[in-house]
């Protein structure tokens, strides 16, 4: 079993400098009303989860039968403004540390769990989206997340500042995260 576990609770940080200004850090940490996020299950396929409280991806089998999971997470990039020069910006994912929703709660290390970070480049939203109707994404700029080494590791300060750039310029529809099969 693959599996990485996040709760939603999420922070982008970019550090900025606008024509007129020294650099500025701009920190945005979705709450429920401001953030965007859902999970995708092939096991459901016409199900939406996004009011999950966690934000998962796996690649397991369960009763012989593939098992994925995908999380969406989009932050409003609205407020930086359109001349800032964005020279950094990272994003931090903390571990669930109480008993996740989905998986082997037994052996929650079970196999290896590396996952990508890819830019979705279509819209979706958090009440509709499903396995069946998943927003395309690319794997241009795709940041890896490393095969975690305990069951609680959070991937803090991931540079993901090729991938915000290219929001900019091709639009904002957030990341998708992706256990590596």
């Amino acid at each position: 079993m693959k599996q990485f576990y996040l709760i939603s609770t999420l922070l982008l940080l970019f550090q900025i400098i606008s024509n007129a200004q020294s650099p500025v850090c701009i920190t945005l940490q979705p709450d429920g009303a401001t953030g965007q996020d859902a999970v995708i299950a092939s096991f459901y396929p016409g199900g939406n989860f996004g009011d999950y409280t966690e934000l998962d991806a796996h690649a397991w089998t369960s009763g012989g039968n593939p098992s994925n999971l995908r999380g969406l997470i989009k932050f409003d990039l609205s407020g930086i403004p359109s001349n800032a020069v964005i020279t950094s910006a990272k994003i931090s994912l903390y571990a669930v540390t109480t008993a996740p929703l989905n998986g082997n709660l037994v052996d929650p290390m079970f196999g290896a769990n590396a996952a990508y970070l890819q830019r979705i480049t279509a819209d979706w939203s958090p009440s509709t989206v499903t396995w069946n109707n998943q927003p395309a994404t690319t794997t241009s700029n795709q940041v890896t997340l490393a095969t975690s080494t305990s069951t609680t590791q959070n991937y803090t300060n991931i540079d993901v500042t090729s991938l915000i750039l290219d929001m900019r310029t091709n639009g904002n529809y957030g990341f998708l995260l992706k256990a590596i099969d």
